[in-house]
C-alpha cells in the first residue's frame, strides 16, 4: 500500500472542489469566509459561523470548511501574534504585558488583538478569494 503525500491529498480534494456544480463565485466566497471564520479569534465558533450564515447566503459549504482549516494549532498562534500586533499598530498604542501583572492590560490587548484580527482576517480573506478563484478557473479551464 503507497501513501499518498499531503501535498497530493490536497491538491486531489481541491481538483474535486473545482468539479463541483458550485459556481466560481461560490466556491471562492465559501473559502474566503472559512478562512476568514479560521483566521478570526472565534475560539472553535468558526465552523458554527460558517454553518449559520449558510442559511443566509449563497456560498460552498465545503469551500467554506476547508477554508477554515486555514486555523489549526499551529497557525493559531501564529495569527493571534500578528492580530494582537497590527492592533497595535493601527491603534498606536504599546500595550505590553509582563508574567507578575498580566491582567493589568487585558481590556486593552483585548481590543487590540479584535481591531488586528480584524484586519488580518480581511486581508487573507480577500487574497484566498483571489487565489480560489483563479485556481478554480484554471483547474476548470485545464481539464484532463
Amino acid at each position: 500500500m503507497i501513501k499518498e503525500s499531503i501535498t497530493t491529498k490536497i491538491k486531489t480534494k481541491f481538483v474535486a472542489l473545482a468539479k463541483e456544480k458550485s459556481s466560481v463565485n461560490e466556491i471562492a466566497s465559501g473559502a474566503a469566509l472559512g478562512a476568514f471564520t479560521g483566521v478570526f479569534p472565534s475560539f472553535g465558533l468558526g465552523f458554527v459561523i460558517v454553518l449559520l450564515l449558510y442559511r443566509f447566503f449563497k456560498f460552498n459549504i465545503l469551500a467554506a470548511v476547508s477554508g477554515s482549516l486555514i486555523s489549526n494549532p499551529l497557525t493559531s498562534p501564529v495569527f493571534m501574534l500578528l492580530s494582537f500586533e497590527t492592533g497595535e499598530m493601527l491603534l498606536n498604542t504599546n500595550v505590553r504585558f509582563e508574567m507578575h501583572n498580566w491582567s493589568a492590560n487585558l481590556k486593552e490587548a483585548g481590543y487590540s488583538v479584535f481591531i488586528g484580527a480584524l484586519a488580518v482576517s480581511s486581508f487573507v480573506s480577500v487574497v484566498t478569494y483571489f487565489i480560489t478563484r483563479y485556481v478554480i478557473i484554471y483547474i476548470r479551464n485545464n481539464k484532463d
